[in-house]
């Protein structure tokens, strides 16, 4: 088994507190004797797992592209996108940038199966130099409102889009920010974005940037449109005029010459009936987008034609809340349910689904990500607290094969490391932000 860093005292529950709750328990019994079976086992699950917990939870989460070596060592640096979601508690929410170490690949493979403690009842690491290595903020940026997703430009990680509980999108460029701010320098009418994205009229969860069109942005709200993006067109309109509106905030930022222009989209459709909970860029396609809705159906969008809708299916008898493409195979889709079914689907046959699990999860899909590298394997998260690694090429019963419990209240996102196809990163309700690798034997 490969090295399995395990920090101990960061696996324990956030406090009601420190979730945002008072009073009554948010976690229940059930979950914290699952979490306590987890914790136990935890060493011989992983060949790698980093807990850390932040002040508040995170609603997104995202790896970074780049990826460095820290000399003279066994660790590897690497950079995730997360927020804030405070719940109204902090002044303003942040977008935050944290540095992240992990262990290489090549590192030497002990055994720790041996090393079990009956007083704890758990496998005790003993090797000096397994302690978590925490994550570390680099960057702090002020964003106005929750953020309910947030996304880098692939072309450019530098430029990040988010979107937020009333609907509006904001486009930062990282390098033009401070690291850092105090909430003295705050006001609460200031805004902090370089562009500020207006159309939406309530809280949207559909982000996601075109990876064949540099600039290109897809959004999608509770309202039920869907809207599209250009930044290209914003350069151009730009380049010679002042921004279209410019707000200052506290002191130092006013010396800083915090500036925030405003941008309309370039194409806008009344998507689905209800709301639209998920929308993604088809892997392979650079003008085909989908959505997912509470009226229980898949659009596909063709950007070519005034975002015209080319297909549309029924595909469940509940709300879909997810919907991920395949990055290795060109039709494969699949998308999960408020009731936490889970269909696997072939977009040239959509009258059947090609495999279905019901009851995937005991809550809602929240999220789903396909492996990079693996075209059979996809990851869910659920309202559940757990995430789940189903893997296609089974048979009928044979798809789960494995679960992590490490949180203890709702997963809220969860993404592939583009640089180790077996290792995720999972954020939660209960403010932890998990980076793990199931163990070589077990996937």
């Amino acid at each position: 088994m490969a090295d399995a860093t395990f920090d101990w005292s960061e696996t324990t529950q956030s406090s009601p507190k420190e979730v945002g709750m008072s009073g009554s328990d948010p976690i229940g019994e059930e979950r914290r004797e699952r979490y306590f079976i987890w914790k136990k086992n935890a060493p011989l699950l992983y060949d790698y797992i980093q807990t850390t917990s932040l002040l508040w939870p995170s609603l997104t989460v995202q790896w970074f592209p780049d990826l460095e070596d820290v000399a003279d060592t066994d660790y590897q640096q690497h950079r995730l996108l997360l927020g804030s979601h405070s719940s109204g508690f902090a002044k303003c929410e942040s977008l935050n940038l944290f540095g992240l170490k992990t262990l290489r690949e090549t590192t030497k493979l002990v055994d720790i199966a041996a090393d079990y403690d009956p007083l704890k009842n758990e496998f005790i690491v003993k090797r000096d130099d397994w302690h978590a290595t925490k994550i570390s903020l680099v960057q702090k940026i002020p964003h106005r409102g929750e953020i309910n997703r947030a996304r880098y430009m692939p072309q450019n990680p530098d430029l990040i889009a988010t979107i937020s509980n009333n609907g509006d999108l904001y486009v930062f460029d990282r390098t033009k920010k401070p690291n850092n701010y105090t909430e003295d320098e705050i006001n609460e009418s200031d805004d902090f974005s370089d562009i500020k994205l207006e159309f939406h009229q309530s809280e949207g969860w559909g982000l996601d940037w075109n990876r064949h069109k540099e600039g290109e942005l897809a959004s999608a709200s509770s309202d039920g449109t869907v809207a599209l993006w250009d930044l290209t067109k914003f350069k151009k309109n730009t380049c010679d005029k002042k921004p279209a509106q410019t707000t200052t905030t506290g002191v130092e930022f006013q010396k800083r010459k915090y500036k925030t222009s405003t941008l309309q989209p370039t194409e806008t459709a009344a998507a689905h009936d209800y709301g639209v909970n998920c929308l993604e860029y088809l892997y392979f396609h650079q003008n085909l987008i989908g959505t997912v809705g509470d009226d229980k159906k898949l659009k596909i969008f063709d950007t070519r034609v005034r975002l015209n809708c080319v297909k549309e299916d029924k595909l469940s008898d509940s709300a879909i809340n997810v919907v991920s493409f395949s990055q290795v195979n060109e039709f494969g889709c699949a998308i999960g349910t408020e009731t936490g079914d889970i269909s696997l689907h072939d977009l040239r046959h959509m009258e059947a689904p090609v495999k279905t699990v019901n009851k995937s999860h005991n809550g809602a899909l929240t999220c789903a990500s396909w492996n990079p590298e693996n075209g059979s394997l996809l990851a869910t998260g659920s309202s559940d607290g757990t995430v789940k690694l189903w893997d296609w090429s089974g048979g009928p019963g044979e798809e789960l094969r494995f679960v992590h419990g490490g949180h203890m209240l709702g997963v809220n996102d969860i993404d592939w490391n583009l640089h180790d196809a077996n290792m995720l990163v999972s954020c939660s309700d209960d403010n932890s932000v998990q980076v793990w690798k199931p163990a070589s034997t077990i996937l």
